[in-house]
């Protein structure tokens, strides 16, 4: 299949053919979400015109129909896609940051060999930056001597030739038949342009190669926004909400009028947003064509910048989907801080702005938490007494630690399997900026505790001890009328301290309301130094904290009580023989 041009046509072609399936190509991507890898195939091989539907298509959206049905299952799609197509998804895939990834480099020319065999040897033969791309691909592949009929020379065995001039072996093992098969083709449809290939793979200077390849590289995908590391990473710079604009402009909207730019906008990226969401509603809502092909084009640009800025390497579809949620997390985030559930506010502030605008002030919203905590942590009691985040328990703890990374994150205790995820919701923010604020007041309260009745820091920190065994050593003891200390009561004294709790109850549940009341007192009697609103706090964790004791062991009784998977209570058995 020929489908190569002039550069002049080809741009001329490509724009025509883009123009007829706009419509159509936007109706086919929104049917492909819901559909297998295989079914998106189908539809595209079965398409009236598959071929201009492909090469009408954005790069992005190609590169996402790609990892969607498979690097192995998409020669149909190949075959059908347009050079710069095919130098887009060589761009993404086979470089690991700096470094040329020359398995990878085979991996695909085999993968276009096999799909278009004439397009990938016309390339070699033709296209600058997909040639220098095998130039130093093969020069670390292959050795190649030129020998004259006349010459008497022993060669070394494994060597081949096409011509009887150019003599070659193949080095490289995993791609030895792949590398031969292109070589002998390149012989066939062009034996003096196969030799001068050869010849100059000889002169190759590797690292200069290399570095030149990597810059054209960059060139090409920063038109799609795929900046360089030190310039993409400045999408983390938080941007204060005053920054927006939220009145009429002065002067024009943030709109396209550039054909030839508004054909380039992929449709895919923002398509796959799965969270319903105030930024996905107001998205959905939008009838002016102009304000929605910019809205696909900045989301896109987005994503790519994010995948320069925290170097990411596409391995599956599933990759592509995480950035996607991140972007629009970010800028839910903010449009939700401003707006709440005002779907009308959240399309004009999006009209208004661009996307880089509003994601920036969304993550600085992470980052106000990431600040406060951070200036909390360093004059905390657990922390200057050198204990870490498992000191707050597995849901605290790991709270802490997800806020206070580089780039804030959710713990998101492993639902959908992810232990961290980034921030969508300003729902998530404030119980994230609750919990805070209750770990401060705690913090608080265990430090008054020890000053008057010192804690061994080392036990906890070879035991693992957490807060909650702390706060019921220390309140059992209370109860009991033991010396006050931190320290862990046998079980024959936990089964007394159950009993006193207890009483009254002669069977589960065991509610014990009243408790509650005298275990909130109790610790409120240490909570010197706080303010009348972390009082409010105080009280309101320490109810939390008693409920989820309760809730424990509501059903147990005493007689049954197994403490050794227990959140709350630790048992000494120093002298239980265990």
């Amino acid at each position: 299949m020929d489908i190569l041009n002039t550069s002049k046509n080809k741009k001329t072609d490509k724009y025509a053919n883009k123009k007829d399936t706009t419509f159509n190509r936007n109706a086919i991507i929104k049917k492909i979400y819901a559909l297998s890898g295989k079914e998106t195939l189908s539809l595209i091989v079965e398409h009236d015109s598959p071929k201009k539907l492909i090469q009408g298509l954005p790069c992005e959206d190609i590169y996402w129909l790609i990892k969607k049905i498979g690097e192995d299952d998409c020669l149909p799609v190949l075959e059908l896609a347009s050079e710069e197509q095919w130098q887009y998804i060589l761009d993404l895939e086979i470089w690991r940051k700096e470094r040329l990834s020359i398995d990878s480099v085979f991996e695909w020319l085999d993968r276009f060999f096999q799909a278009n065999s004439v397009q990938t040897i016309n390339r070699l033969f033709k296209d600058q930056d997909f040639r220098d791309i095998a130039y130093l691909s093969l020069f670390k592949s292959i050795r190649v001597k030129i020998i004259n009929e006349d010459e008497s020379y022993n060669l070394d065995k494994g060597f081949i030739t096409f011509d009887g001039l150019f003599y070659f072996r193949v080095i490289d093992k995993v791609n030895e038949k792949l590398i031969e098969n292109i070589l002998r083709a390149m012989a066939d449809k062009d034996l003096l342009k196969y030799q001068a290939f050869l010849l100059n793979i000889t002169g190759i200077i590797p690292a200069e190669a290399e570095e030149e390849i990597y810059r054209f590289r960059n060139i090409r995908l920063a038109e799609h926004g795929f900046l360089p590391f030190e310039e993409a990473i400045s999408m983390y710079a938080p941007l204060s909400p005053d920054a927006l604009r939220l009145d009429e402009p002065s002067g024009k909207d943030y709109v396209i009028i550039d054909e030839d730019i508004r054909e380039l906008a992929p449709f895919t990226p923002l398509v796959y947003v799965r969270e319903k969401n105030l930024l996905t509603e107001a998205a959905s809502r939008i009838t002016d064509p102009l304000f929605l092909d910019r809205l696909n084009l900045e989301f896109a640009g987005l994503c790519n910048q994010i995948i320069s800025a925290d170097n990411i390497h596409i391995e599956k579809f599933e990759d592509l989907i995480n950035i996607t949620q991140k972007t629009a997390g970010f800028l839910n985030l903010t449009l939700e801080k401003l707006f709440d559930k005002d779907i009308s506010s959240a399309e004009k502030l999006l009209k208004k702005n661009h996307l880089i605008s509003i994601f920036r002030v969304g993550f600085g919203l992470t980052m106000e938490l990431k600040w406060k905590a951070g200036r909390w942590l360093k004059s905390s009691w657990f922390y200057r007494s050198g204990l870490n985040f498992s000191f707050w328990g597995d849901k605290w703890g790991q709270t802490l630690k997800g806020i206070l990374k580089n780039r804030p994150l959710l713990y998101a205790d492993f639902l959908e399997g992810k232990e961290f995820k980034n921030f969508e919701r300003v729902s998530e923010l404030n119980t994230s900026h609750i919990l805070l604020e209750y770990l401060i007041v705690i913090d608080r309260v265990l430090e008054n505790v020890t000053r008057l009745y010192p804690l061994k820091i080392e036990s906890c920190q070879e035991k693992n001890i957490t807060c909650y065994y702390l706060i019921f050593n220390f309140w059992s003891r209370k109860l009991l009328n033991l010396k006050l200390s931190f320290a862990a009561i046998s079980p024959e004294q936990i089964k007394d301290f159950f009993n006193l709790i207890r009483s009254g109850i002669e069977k589960p549940p065991y509610q014990m309301p009243w408790i509650e009341d005298v275990f909130i007192r109790d610790f409120m009697e240490y909570s010197s130094g706080l303010e009348s609103e972390e009082r409010s706090v105080l009280k309101e964790v320490l109810s939390i904290i008693w409920n989820e004791f309760q809730k424990e062991f509501e059903f147990v009784s005493t007689s049954n009580l197994d403490w050794r998977f227990s959140r709350f209570i630790q048992p000494d058995v120093r002298d239980q023989g265990e």
